[in-house]
């Protein structure tokens, strides 16, 4: 059987080791002490207000320290988000160049109907017209916008309402996206409404062309021709995808020159 102190053999290596803040307060003390018993009261007077001076420094010290803390941590959650930004920028860039060019593709599919089935001397060829009227009425809804941009102006990064010249652009590029989207949603809808009417075409010349089974009734040039509405519905087609691929165009524009912004005042090292 072990003895008692054997079992609690316990070692407090705080008694021994005391912390340095309590080793500073007990040597203030001391010598606290030895002026008061010394009478020594103008030394005591001089030895407490350098003790009252060193803890104010010590708290301006401490206080100072926990701003440039914060300030590191604020700098460094604002230079990812802008990396991240930047990133987020170039995909959005990216989706409406391919929307752009998708629709703009549409457009001059459309007009190739168009000229193939009016225009004789046309250079549009049977390929050519055969692939317009099979992808004809689709277009795209690709939405461009920036979600990360309302965060800018949420409140949550302080360094952003430092610098008031990205604030301005920041809003300047949320609110023109903002419009641009708009009609670009717009421009969806009609092109939904011209896509249901080629549908109701192509239901009417199925149902014409199913007795005969013939496999290329879609592609009959005399029918569209002769159809003013077809004919009508095609134009429009060909006009609000042409519109729909500026407007995208001027999106991609404007995130282009944020981007070269944020490249400039922002030049984050990987």
């Amino acid at each position: 059987m072990y003895s008692t102190k054997q079992e609690l053999n316990i070692s407090v290596p705080w008694r021994s080791n005391r912390q340095p803040s309590l080793l500073m307060i007990n040597f203030f003390r001391k010598i606290r002490q030895k002026l008061l018993t010394e009478n020594k009261f103008s030394k005591y007077i001089l030895y407490a207000i350098g003790e009252i001076a060193l803890v104010v420094i010590g708290i301006l010290i401490a206080l100072q320290v926990n701003i440039w803390n914060e300030t590191r941590k604020s700098q460094e959650l604002f230079d990812s988000y802008i990396s991240q930004l930047k990133v987020d920028v170039e995909t959005a860039i990216k989706n409406a160049n391919r929307s752009g060019e998708f629709s703009n593709m549409q457009s001059v599919r459309a007009q190739n109907i168009i000229d193939f089935l009016l225009n004789p001397e046309s250079n549009v060829e049977l390929k050519q017209y055969k692939e317009a009227i099979d992808l004809l009425g689709r277009y795209s809804s690709i939405e461009v916008s920036v979600g990360n941009l309302g965060e800018l102006l949420s409140g949550k990064l302080d360094n952003v309402y430092r610098d008031q010249d990205l604030v301005i652009k920041v809003h300047a590029l949320q609110g023109s996206l903002a419009n641009n989207l708009e009609i670009t949603q717009r421009m969806a809808r009609r092109l939904e409404e011209y896509q249901a009417e080629i549908i109701k075409f192509r239901n009417q010349m199925y149902f014409l062309n199913y007795p005969t089974n013939n496999q290329d009734w879609i592609y009959d040039s005399d029918y569209w021709s002769n159809s003013p509405q077809f004919l009508l519905n095609t134009k429009n087609i060909a006009d609000a995808n042409s519109s729909y691929s500026t407007i995208i165009g001027w999106s991609v524009e404007e995130l282009r020159v944020f981007k070269e912004y944020l490249d400039e005042l922002y030049l984050i090292k990987e």
